[in-house]
């Protein structure tokens, strides 16, 4: 499982006697916890592609919670859940374990916090998927959970800003330790999907299946891409259709990707107004393309240079911020932000430009020429760096084209 960006849109705290019925258009998750300190807050957040959003929370009280509400899209939709507990003993976050619709009703019963141990009951037929793949490699999981406990506080000192004032050795130290926790995640994942495979050749493809081999595609062990793509010839038309259907066969069988050197594609994009827009309508400026999405905390730290950028080289140069977020998300985000530059969206999710464009984390940035031939790329972010690759790169494509350069 990749490590998912957290949005969090709600603080208030759903408190209530406990009752077996739902509403028919909201969904019912009810559980026991023990060993787990009262007051520990436990939030449900529904999966929107890279993005996990809140949509309940509760406080343990008793080793009891309750959570009920809507999810934000129709269907069955796939959900995980984040616990903190108020003496920061851990904050957690699962797997994509749980999976809901409208009039759902699901029972959670565990001896701690470690979901791999959780006894989960439900009424709808894609968590019986999904329980038998926890059953399947649940020594892993468990392993997967306590790397989980020590990312969060790693991740939380790498973006403090006091870690910005350590010497240059300790801000290594720090990194070096942060992905040495995300490396041992990955290799944990690639065990999980092995076994997942085997016991997913045996299984019907549901929500379930679907979106573990969605999770599947962004191993990076070549022998377990070989037996998913080899396992994706079980999929019928019906799944392809689907939002994870689209994204497992664009993973697995995609069209060319945009490479430096070739010319943009022409894509219809579309503005938080719903004006439609193609990146060719830019040409005969260098265009600065930003892959981003919000919840990613270095994307968000490249707003204030992006902003300058947008000023000081407004006559040479246009910012193009492209998101694969969901509508709602994006228009919030926009405003949050204050993002005033080209901000646009294909309505695709991961399914299309980005895809195109072979995003693998963000932010991800492309330089495009003025006559429209992608010329630079570059992934991450750290203060200062957009201008000057910026700057690099427009007087070398000068150079090399015998342009003058102002």
């Amino acid at each position: 499982m990749k490590t998912k960006l957290f949005l969090f849109l709600t603080v208030a705290v759903l408190l209530g006697a406990c009752t077996p019925q739902v509403d028919v258009d909201k969904f019912l998750v009810e559980g026991r916890l023990c060993n787990v300190p009262d007051s520990t807050t436990i939030v449900l957040l529904e999966d929107r592609g890279d993005l996990s959003e809140e949509i309940a929370i509760d406080t343990i009280m008793n080793g009891k919670f309750k959570l009920t509400g809507k999810t934000k899209e129709e269907g069955v939709r796939c959900a995980s859940i984040l616990m903190h507990s108020p003496s920061q003993e851990f904050t957690c976050m699962s797997v994509d374990i749980l999976y809901l619709s409208s009039g759902s009703q699901v029972t959670i019963d565990g001896k701690n916090e470690n979901y791999a141990d959780w006894k989960i009951k439900s009424n709808v037929p894609a968590q019986k998927t999904m329980n038998l793949l926890l059953e399947h490699a649940r020594e892993e999981y468990h392993l997967y959970h306590q790397l989980t406990v020590e990312h969060y506080p790693a991740q939380q000192r790498f973006f403090d800003e006091q870690t910005r004032t350590l010497p240059i050795t300790e801000q290594n130290k720090i990194k070096a330790q942060l992905e040495g926790i995300r490396n041992r995640m990955d290799s944990v994942n690639n065990i999980i999907y092995r076994k997942s495979l085997n016991l997913m050749n045996k299984l019907p493809i549901d929500e379930a299946w679907l979106h573990q081999m969605r999770n599947i595609s962004w191993s990076e062990d070549h022998q377990v891409l070989k037996a998913a793509k080899q396992l994706c010839q079980r999929m019928d038309a019906s799944h392809k259709k689907t939002t994870d259907g689209r994204y497992i066969m664009n993973k697995f069988f995609p069209e060319q990707h945009v490479e430096v050197g070739n010319m943009i594609p022409d894509i219809e994009l579309q503005d938080t107004l719903g004006n439609r827009h193609h990146l060719q309508e830019l040409q005969g400026k260098y265009l600065l393309l930003d892959f981003w999405r919000e919840g990613c905390q270095p994307c968000l730290m490249s707003i204030p240079e992006m902003r300058k950028i947008a000023e000081l080289m407004k006559d040479s140069v246009a910012i193009v911020s492209i998101s694969p977020d969901p509508l709602d998300i994006w228009k919030q985000a926009t405003i949050e932000h204050g993002i005033s530059w080209h901000n646009w969206n294909d309505m695709q999710g991961d399914n299309g430009i980005f895809f195109r464009y072979n995003i693998k984390g963000y932010p991800t940035y492309f330089i495009v020429s003025p006559d429209g031939e992608l010329i630079a790329k570059q992934r991450g972010y750290s203060k200062g760096l957009l201008l000057e690759f910026l700057k690099e790169t427009i007087v070398k494509h000068k150079k090399t084209n015998k342009q003058p350069i102002q």
